[in-house]
């Protein structure tokens, strides 16, 4: 079982949408509950080279 999971797809051909589940539990391990993150990636996905500064 994983506490962390993502998943990426084009939304209507014109959008990358990148989202992120992780598990949120107690120190003792208990499982409280799912965080859920989602982003519109396009902008980065059309990215090239590097940026280094």
């Amino acid at each position: 079982m994983s506490d962390r999971e993502e998943f990426w797809f084009n939304l209507h051909g014109e959008r990358f949408i990148h989202l992120q589940y992780i598990a949120v539990r107690r120190e003792d391990g208990t499982y409280l509950g799912c965080l859920e993150i989602g982003q519109d990636a396009t902008y980065l996905r059309s990215l090239k080279d590097e940026k280094r500064r």
